[in-house]
């Protein structure tokens, strides 16, 4: 009997030894959209409030060149304007109401994110140049992960190896291909389905 109970309190804590090693990080989609308008200062900062670990946020570049946060790549659901974000400056989405608040810049994100929280930045349209020279400006290089097109990914991890990169994997079963894909840096990250409607669970890539 105590030989069976040593072998358990054993393989208990092989068990949760185990289990401790995986981190379940919880990412505010968009920030916290249900009672802040999403992707704006407010739901980032009650993302931030709640104690979430990253906040997500969608990048896109005006027509001069400003990275702003916009979901969907024209304002229409988002704000009273129409128009294609690529093709408006960044005066005229500035002045674009967006349920009581304006629509932030990444630079904005970033500077209210610095020593709060991690960003979670999904690449809807930046370049990994100046998407990499915004983050470095506020030195967030360790508190990112950066999601992308494989080719988009594989162009960030050769200008800056270190920062975390985020391929789609639809199945765990391809979760390898996904990361031989992208890097050979050991920097990626898993990407599972969502996990409920406002946050994503991430994990870190073995080899």
């Amino acid at each position: 009997m105590v030989g069976k109970t040593k072998a358990f309190l054993v393989l208990s804590a092989c068990v949760c030894a185990a289990v401790a090693q995986v981190r379940v990080a919880v990412i505010a989609h968009r920030g916290e959209h249900l009672h802040h308008a999403e992707n704006t200062l407010p739901a980032y900062q009650a993302a931030i409030d709640a104690g979430a670990d990253f906040i997500e946020v969608d990048v896109r570049t005006t027509s001069d060149g400003k990275l702003v946060i916009m979901r969907d790549a024209t304002v229409d659901s988002q704000t009273n304007g129409k128009g294609a974000v690529k093709d408006m400056t960044f005066a005229q989405i500035r002045a674009l109401d967006e349920r009581g608040s304006k629509v932030p810049t990444f630079d904005e994100v970033l500077d209210l994110a610095r020593g709060k929280i991690g960003v979670y930045v999904d690449s809807k349209q930046v370049s990994g140049a100046d998407m990499i020279a915004a983050v470095e400006r506020y030195d967030m290089q360790d508190r990112i992960v950066v999601y992308g097109g494989y080719q988009y990914l594989k162009d960030v991890a050769a200008l800056r190896p270190k920062i975390k990169v985020m391929p789609e994997a639809v199945s765990a079963a391809f979760l390898p291909e996904a990361n031989r894909r992208v890097s050979s840096q050991g920097n990626c990250l898993r990407r599972p389905r969502f996990h409920g409607r406002n946050h994503r669970h991430c994990e870190k890539c073995e080899g």
